[in-house]
């Protein structure tokens, strides 16, 4: 059996639509700042549902499948450090095709029960069809990354590669991958960085560009230890306009100054 079809689930929820902050500069006592609304979820559904079949297409001319290799590589050896060699529980938020999920899938040498999570059900459709042609299996779900249908504590890692950056504000987003996770779990996630490259996705999708600062003060804010910039694949051109984090959820809770 393969790739189960994937469940649609309705989050409940009225998303208002935000700002994404384009670019501020002050010139004495006055600040002039450029702001642009976020696509809302239909928009970025339509988007997303557009570009799916030739979404692979997309990820070979960016070299995103060795990148992504490189991201599931330093993930396992946090993995294999916290000797979590037995049956993964593994989430992809945001998870498109789901390339980097099946990059780690294939390093561990237990069993993976991954599930992807999506808000376009044709990148699903795709999805399911590279987890066939590997002969995985995985569980695809149509929902936001805001209002995830999982329980408290029930995975054991959780990705996100280039998700947060769409969401006027990630902090709910992060706060709900931090909530499924398990004590100690890890998270990896991948952004779009302040850079040149970065300027142009943040026109074409509406993103935030990101610093290093700026990704670590969302994971911690959010309560996630351990945080751990890692480095992307210099041969991706990936690496021109990501950067990247794995952050553990602590077994001790953060106490507010």
């Amino acid at each position: 059996m393969y790739a189960k079809n994937y469940t649609v689930i309705d989050s409940g929820k009225n998303q208002k639509d935000g700002l994404i902050p384009v670019a501020s500069r002050w010139f004495g006592s006055w600040r002039l700042s450029i702001d642009r609304r976020e696509y809302s979820v239909v928009e970025l559904t339509d988007r997303y549902d557009a570009a799916a079949k030739s979404w692979n297409q997309t990820l070979s001319r960016l070299g995103v499948s060795k990148a992504y290799q490189s991201l599931a590589n330093s993930l396992y050896g946090e993995l294999v450090a916290h000797h979590r060699d037995t049956e993964l529980r593994v989430l992809e938020c945001g998870a498109g095709t789901a390339e980097l999920s099946r990059a780690l899938v294939a390093l561990h040498p237990n069993p993976v029960q991954v599930c992807a999570v999506d808000i376009s059900a044709e990148m699903l459709r795709q999805a399911s069809q590279e987890f066939q042609n590997a002969g995985l299996e995985a569980e695809l779900v149509l929902s936001d990354v805001r209002n995830l249908p999982f329980s408290d504590n029930s995975q054991d890692v959780v990705i996100a590669a280039h998700v947060l950056e769409h969401l006027a504000d990630p902090r709910p987003a992060i706060a709900e991958m931090f909530r499924v996770l398990k004590p100690e779990g890890l998270a990896l996630l991948c952004c779009t960085r302040q850079s040149f490259s970065g300027k142009w996705i943040q026109m074409k999708w509406r993103t935030h560009t990101v610093t290093p600062q700026l990704m670590r003060a969302w994971l911690d804010q959010q309560g996630f230890d351990r945080i751990k910039q890692v480095s992307i694949d210099d041969q991706s051109k990936l690496n021109k306009f990501s950067l990247a984090f794995i952050a553990e959820k602590s077994n001790v809770a953060k106490v507010a100054a």
